[in-house]
């Protein structure tokens, strides 16, 4: 390795940098021969081709964007490694696609990755940005920020190909990008730029090796995720295998290949009645050994450089020994994942298949030594404390409030709240939650303490499940709402006689969060989920949330694209909040995969009831084949993150999201292809 004074300097001299490589690392040896189990399988989007390999320690997500922004990425679940190369706008709109299959590549000095071939029916492709890191770092630049020196890469330019490589900050690690030309395509630096021609046949083609040398991830096999009772869902056992390894479960691919409390624990619930334990305990340990100083649940970690990243933009000190600044680097930010826990292990424990494992599992020692009884019991402490003043005074500035300025649920930005402060779904639903599971822990004499405690923390519960929902209730008259909805859908381009049709009587549903004054943000959603899936609500209440799922949107929240996630219809025409909830926003009215699917497993929950009347389990069953219908209608993108719809004759119709961020003159983010909490359509099924 070139010393840190050299590296910085060809780092700052792009002549030098074509004229020396960053190592003498040989990557043009063959692939040993590959080991264990293949998993391989393409999901396509709009203009965006993904492709996902798996063999032994290699796994590897590459994507391909198609159109006037070629784009190529790729994203390594090990240290959530990633290289993502940014092409400018060609003459016409090029097809960029892998050709063939992906090969995995090992070679002796310890690189490793992905080889296939790249083409373009493009004549000509120059490089707009090329960004090799973590997979924050290219994130960062995709929304537009501006790396730091220390990650610019060095290029070694030969007759035949291409070598982008970068040394890791960490003076340990490596990341590489090699393109050999192919079929008389060539590569030249031309100025400042990285050009590629097309060869004789109009194609341009490279085959390409993406190579790291961090440590692999530990895949756990397929016949270990799930059991026979599990849905014949192909596509969701994929993406749910390529995220599930035994010291963690990963988020999403490409853009969250790390670890994410909540996902984890929202994945791990709706999951849980087809999950073998291995995959469980993958899960929750992951959290456990997570867990903050007073209980809190980590929501999301930052690895290797991009830890130095956030440490260094922190002006936070290294973490003592053994730790350094590439140390992982957990965010404690969001609020909800402190609930979420003592609920899903609860129910763990509960299960046919976690009775047999539950005291072992508690066992177990965290890396730091603790067990995994005694952290948890940290996070109860800590549930206990937030939940306390509400249940010995039940008013609005009691509820749990939001600790960032901005985030604190999965609607995790200020405009997914409507900038509120009490988030609807933490407090009518998570808290309670926790709570009840806790209880459930102790009365099973699974943690310190017994019954006694149990009881205490039933009634705290019982405060929470009689008094918070009521804060976020939000009531429209009949004549207003439907001046409200015929007014809404005029100006999205609906058709409102469907959803006007559906208006017979005053309108109540939950707003979704409160502001600091307690007041509710007007905004109608799918957290009613959360209710039906953890808790116990009142027949009131499920009739009220089955509403929203039956009247058309923008009455309610069906459209034939699927259930949106808010709506602002209902709110007051001059209401800010119209302009916050589009369906070009991440949170807007646009459709979330696990949100749909938290619907029809919470519904399915309800219906299990023995308490219910008969009226009400009808309103339910006809909830539960409405979702269903517009849950199939769309089934080839439910292992997606999230999509959108386009108004075409009056209807709301399928669109991408970026596309639909694009018409409405949003930032253009993106879908992740495969979601681990969009995986959970392999428990959550159609009713029989």
């Amino acid at each position: 390795m070139f010393p840190r004074c050299l590296l910085l300097l060809l780092r700052a001299s792009p002549v030098l940098c074509l004229l020396l490589s960053v190592s003498c690392r040989d990557t043009t040896e063959p692939p040993p021969p590959p080991e264990g189990e293949v998993l391989a399988f393409d999901l396509t989007e709009a203009n965006v081709r993904n492709y996902f390999f798996r063999q032994g320690p290699v796994a590897a997500h590459q994507l391909t964007t198609s159109g006037l922004a070629p784009r190529v990425v790729w994203g390594f679940p090990a240290e959530n490694t990633g290289i993502g190369v940014w092409f400018y706008p060609p003459a016409q709109p090029t097809e960029l696609v892998v050709e063939g299959a992906m090969e995995p590549v090992q070679l002796a000095d310890g690189l490793w990755g992905v080889r296939s071939v790249l083409t373009s029916d493009a004549p000509l492709l120059r490089i707009k940005k090329a960004v090799l890191g973590n997979v924050r770092n290219v994130r960062d630049y995709f929304y537009g920020a501006t790396l730091p020196p220390e990650f610019d890469y060095t290029l070694q330019q030969a007759a035949r190909a291409s070598t982008l490589s970068f040394n890791a900050l960490d003076g340990k690690h490596h990341i590489q990008l090699r393109l050999e030309y192919l079929d008389g395509t060539t590569g030249a630096v031309e100025g400042s730029q990285l050009v590629f021609r097309a060869g004789p046949s109009g194609k341009i083609r490279l085959r390409t090796t993406a190579l790291i040398d961090y440590t692999p991830l530990t895949p756990i096999p397929r016949d270990e995720l799930v059991t026979a009772q599990a849905a014949n869902n192909p596509e969701a056992l994929n993406a749910l295998a390529f995220l599930s390894y035994r010291e963690k479960l990963l988020a999403g691919s490409w853009r969250f290949l790390t670890y994410f409390g909540r996902d984890t624990l929202l994945s791990l619930r709706m999951l849980m009645p087809v999950l073998q334990p291995a995959v469980m305990e993958a899960g929750l340990g992951a959290v456990i050994d997570r867990l903050g100083p007073e209980g809190a649940v980590a929501h999301e970690e930052a690895l290797g450089d991009y830890a130095w990243v956030v440490r260094t933009g922190n002006q936070e000190p290294p973490p003592p020994p053994p730790g350094d600044m590439f140390s992982p680097w957990l965010d404690y930010k969001m609020v909800d994942s402190d609930f979420i826990l003592p609920a899903v292990l609860a129910a763990y424990a509960a299960s046919p298949a976690g009775q047999g494992h539950i005291q072992e599992f508690l066992a177990r020692k965290t890396p730091s030594g603790e067990s995994y009884q005694s952290a948890v019991e940290r996070n109860i402490a800590l549930v206990v404390r937030k939940a306390r003043p509400f249940s010995q005074n039940p008013i609005a500035a009691h509820l749990v409030a939001i600790t960032h300025p901005e985030v604190g649920n999965w609607r995790d930005s200020g405009a997914g709240l409507g900038f509120g402060t009490y988030p609807f779904d933490v407090n009518a639903s998570l808290v309670p939650a926790a709570l009840r599971g806790a209880a459930s822990l102790y009365a099973a004499g699974l943690l310190g303490g017994g019954t006694e405690r149990a009881a205490a923390l039933n009634a705290m519960a019982e405060v929470w499940e009689t008094h918070a929902a009521g804060f976020f209730q939000v009531d429209v008259d009949l004549p207003t709402a439907q001046e409200r909805v015929r007014s809404y859908a005029t100006r999205v381009g609906l058709e409102a006689a469907p959803a006007l049709a559906s208006l017979t009587g005053p309108v109540t549903y939950r707003a979704v969060s409160l502001d600091r004054l307690g007041n509710p943000v007007p905004v109608m959603n799918t957290d009613d989920g959360f209710l039906m899936l953890f808790n116990t609500p009142p027949e009131a209440f499920l009739t009220e949330a089955a509403g929203r799922v039956l009247r058309p949107f923008p009455a309610g929240l069906r459209t034939g694209s699927g259930i949106v996630v808010a709506s602002t219809a209902l709110a007051e025409p001059g209401s800010s909040l119209h302009s916050t909830f589009t369906r070009g926003d991440y949170h807007g009215t646009v459709i979330w995969s696990w949100q749909q699917a938290m619907l029809a497993a919470g519904l399915e929950r309800q219906l299990t009831r023995t308490d219910l009347s008969p009226g009400t389990v009808t309103t339910l069953r006809a909830a539960q084949t409405a979702l269903w219908q517009v849950i199939q209608s769309a089934s080839a993108l439910n292992t997606g993150e999230l999509w959108s719809w386009v108004p075409r004759n009056g209807q709301a119709q399928y669109a991408s999201f970026a596309e639909a961020a694009i018409a409405e003159d949003r930032f253009v983010d993106e879908s992740n292809a495969a979601q681990l909490w969009s995986t959970v359509y392999l428990a959550v099924q159609p009713p029989r």
